[in-house]
């Protein structure tokens, strides 16, 4: 579900705050930083640009209740900047605020789930990275606000007969920005899904979806709706295998030359999934056939997955074609393993979307994160991180790629305060732009206060 995967980037930014903190109770934190950052360009400019010195103070407010079968998450927080290039400087001052918000609820027969987050930034330090659109490559001055509310209920978990609700909205706007490309997206979806189980090996499924994307730039409306039909299969303790087949129809409205039009497609969804345990871990092999805003999405993927010593690794490979584009590969890997004295994470993956002016692309993420323990009061880490943006029409030579590589030294300089200094490094390489990218260098003093209310 779209729901599921906006649910699980809310958990995977907000987990940090619950720590160990399993035993229930509130518990409330309060970050505090001091930092010095020297940027050669600050604002991602092609060509030469002035460097500068910024003082940041960053506070960050957290809440937490994690019990077995409650969690709360609340996460607020601002920095405080003043930069020297220009006192003036619209970016002097509050910059970046932030709102998380995750709350979820599992009884005997049902769960239930919410999240909320808020973040603004600066556009030149936006990496915020989803499938929605590849602005997130576009570089500007000027402020990024991102708002999201995601909720899931499902009723008769448990039960022969259930019900599965989810839903999202999702709102990004731009302001004080002068590239044409940067432009507000709403969007929002509904879905959902009845379970019968008919015995402890089937399971059938009857569900409903529809979905609302507007892109105010480039002036366009789709709307998707879509019900499909499904069986769950336990062919033998090992072997799983699910069935789906349903109806998608997609209603474009869109100006094309300064010509309003309207289109519609239209046809049958197919899916086919596989899933194998093994011995020491599974495979799985996926084939989803789906109308999108361009006809026929058709995408193929066969995986593994190993559980390691001390880590795991997953691989997979496949292809996905779209009507009357070019075929391409679909990669992905992810490996992490814990190390004697740290940890080593890799990440790939490239997935099929739709940029906000309706072109077919295929998203590709790669990242690398390691970090060491070098005795009990400091450790480094360095990371790199890539965003590539690749369009399946090659006439439109408007691909882009975003490349950030960080260090970092962290020395514990009290029993309550950490020293951290590091370097960063950003590119953006783009078809249809001069390519840019920035240094920098941080000095920073952080300390956590936590409390019980």
């Amino acid at each position: 579900m779209k729901n599921r995967a906006l649910m699980t980037a809310l958990l995977c930014s907000c987990a940090a705050m619950a720590g160990a903190q399993q035993t229930g109770g509130l518990e409330a934190t309060l970050d505090v930083s001091q930092s010095v950052d020297w940027n050669d360009n600050p604002d991602l400019e092609a060509g030469d640009a002035d460097g500068e010195l910024t003082a940041r103070t960053g506070l960050t407010f957290g809440l937490s209740s994690v019990t077995e079968r409650e969690r709360l998450l609340l996460r607020i927080g601002a920095d405080l900047e003043f930069g020297d290039r220009d006192p003036l400087d619209e970016n002097t001052g509050i910059t970046d605020p932030e709102l998380r918000l995750l709350y979820d609820r599992t009884a005997r027969n049902a769960a239930f789930n919410f999240g909320l987050t808020y973040r603004e930034s600066e556009v030149s330090d936006s990496i915020i990275q989803d499938l929605l659109t590849n602005q997130d490559l576009i570089i500007d001055n000027g402020t990024r606000r991102d708002t999201q509310l995601t909720f899931g209920l499902d009723l008769g978990t448990e039960a022969p007969v259930g019900l599965s609700l989810s839903g999202f909205v999702r709102d990004r706007s731009f302001s004080d920005t002068t590239n044409p490309d940067l432009f507000g997206v709403d969007d929002r979806g509904l879905e959902a899904t009845a379970r019968f189980r008919i015995d402890p090996r089937i399971t059938a499924t009857l569900g409903v979806n529809w979905r609302d994307f507007d892109a105010d730039g480039e002036e366009t409306d789709r709307l998707t709706t879509g019900f499909a039909a499904g069986l769950q299969l336990a062919v033998t303790q090992r072997l799983n295998l699910g069935l789906s087949l349903g109806r998608d129809r997609v209603e474009i409205d869109e100006f094309v030359g300064g010509v309003p039009v309207s289109r519609v497609e239209n046809g049958t969804s197919v899916g086919i999934t596989a899933d194998l345990d093994m011995p020491n871990g599974s495979a799985r092999a996926d084939l989803q056939s789906n109308i999108e805003e361009n006809g026929r999405r058709t995408t193929f993927r066969l995986g593994r997955a190993i559980a390691l010593r001390g880590g795991d690794l997953s691989f997979s490979a496949g292809l996905v074609d779209s009507e009357d584009l070019d075929m391409a590969p679909l990669f992905g890997v992810s490996y992490s393993h814990e190390l004697q004295r740290g940890s080593l994470s890799v990440s790939l993956r490239q997935d099929p979307g739709t940029s906000t002016d309706s072109e077919e692309v295929v998203n590709t993420r790669f990242s690398v994160n390691y970090s060491e323990r070098i005795n009990s009061i400091s450790s480094w880490n360095a990371g790199l991180s890539l965003r590539d943006v690749s369009f399946l029409n090659d006439a439109l030579s408007e691909d882009s790629r975003r490349i950030d590589l960080n260090a970092s030294y962290r020395r514990d300089l009290t029993r309550d305060w950490d020293l951290v200094s590091g370097v960063r490094y950003s590119r953006v390489v783009s078809d249809d732009e001069a390519d840019r990218s920035s240094n920098s260098v941080f000095l920073s003093i952080e300390r956590r206060f936590s409390f019980r209310p």
